[in-house]
């Protein structure tokens, strides 16, 4: 892994500066959404659990990141996850990040119901809400207090439901993933790519795992990886997310795994 060199650059790098908090917020929402636990369940089977990462930045802690699944009510599932950093992290990303996917299964695959993000920077607050409405093809968002209805297509999703439908077509085998995504009031294209197999050692063990690669444009200096194990269903044990242009890469990593031990809030 390429170290950072930030080290010299503390005094230059303002705290408004969104294209530095832009790989946290993308790695938490890649890596945070893997969460199928064991290989031979199903998606009828899915079990409430509980999983923890670390945040690094080269040798430097940026914070933690967890991530529950429970059973909702009315057939429902809630998938919760949130992000926070620590002391100077603060500097270069955003201080917690929340957010909360209501979904079902339809046909035996995550289906979208309810999404909502809140994200705390310094004194600013943004928030983010999406209602589906399955039957007409519709979602209402709301972005920074702006509220739209667009058209989506079968199969939209928010960015948690996403990942979920990303691990189940892993432990498929089905290869290129596409997903249209909704998000912050637009409609938007994600595909995902397999860049081969490869052996993960980390704290927590050692995976064989299969690594994907988010695509971006050709241009784009800005790369994401994420490793999935096969010997826990497919969960994502780690990801990188490579900035070229600022020199760095931050990363998440699995650092626990439990059952949950609370249905209710």
């Amino acid at each position: 892994m390429v170290k950072p060199k930030i080290q010299h650059h503390y005094n230059t790098i303002s705290l408004a500066d969104n294209r530095m908090k832009r790989p946290f917020r993308v790695a938490a929402s890649i890596i945070l959404g893997a969460f199928l636990l064991l290989p031979l369940c199903t998606a009828a089977s899915m079990e409430p659990f509980k999983a923890e990462y670390k945040v690094s930045l080269g040798g430097l802690s940026l914070g933690s990141a967890k991530m529950e699944l429970r059973r909702g009510q009315e057939g429902h599932f809630v998938f919760e996850k949130q992000a926070k950093a620590n002391g100077l992290a603060r500097m270069f990303i955003s201080d917690s990040i929340f957010e909360r996917s209501e979904w079902r299964l339809v046909d035996g695959r995550p289906t979208a119901v309810r999404f909502e993000s809140s994200e705390v920077d310094g004194e600013e607050l943004k928030h983010e809400l999406i209602l589906f409405d399955r039957a007409n093809n519709r979602a209402l968002t709301t972005w920074q207090q702006q509220t739209r209805e667009i058209e989506v297509p079968e199969g939209a999703v928010d960015r948690l439901t996403l990942e979920m439908r990303m691990m189940m077509d892993a432990r498929a085998h089905v290869g290129v993933f596409e997903y249209p995504l909704v998000e912050r009031g637009k409609l938007k294209q994600r595909r995902f790519v397999p860049e081969g197999k490869e052996k993960l050692e980390i704290p927590v063990g050692t995976f064989n795992t299969v690594k994907y690669r988010l695509v971006r444009r050709d241009n784009d200096k800005r790369s994401t990886l994420f490793w999935l194990a096969r010997e826990l269903g497919y969960l994502a044990v780690r990801m990188e997310h490579h900035d070229k242009g600022h020199g760095f890469v931050i990363a998440l990593e699995l650092s626990r795994i439990h059952p949950s031990i609370s249905q209710t809030q």
